[in-house]
């Protein structure tokens, strides 16, 4: 009986040796090789020049900012399309049209009716 359990403890002890050979020799390296295979991948596609997190960030923001523009500019076509609705002959306007030296034209539309004329 006494020499069944040295035997059982001494392949345990060796199973667990086995076990940590296993893992030191091959596990353990594993993360850390892939660790510099996502670093390279990284800097491959920052193009060397900055890393593709940064790379990323950036074009997000870039991205949010275009998104903002692009609403801005709605919301101008809106006003101007609404604008473009009104009755223009209630309005009145000035446009002046000089050329380099100064001079040039102005052209007006004064609503008469508005003024009692």
């Amino acid at each position: 009986m006494e020499v069944s359990i040295i035997a059982g403890a001494a392949a345990f002890a060796g199973a667990v040796i086995a076990l940590a050979v296993y893992h030191f020799a091959l596990v353990r390296p594993a993360p850390q090789q892939a660790a510099a295979v996502l670093t390279t991948h990284d800097d491959l596609l920052g193009d060397g020049k900055i890393r593709a997190t940064h790379r990323r960030s950036s074009l997000e923001e870039g991205h949010e900012e275009l998104v903002r523009r692009a609403e801005r500019a709605d919301s101008r076509l809106r006003e101007l399309d609404a604008l473009s609705q009104t009755d223009v002959s209630e309005l009145s306007y000035a446009i002046a049209l000089p050329n380099r030296e100064g001079n040039g034209v102005v052209l007006t539309s004064i609503d008469r009716a508005r003024n009692g004329n």
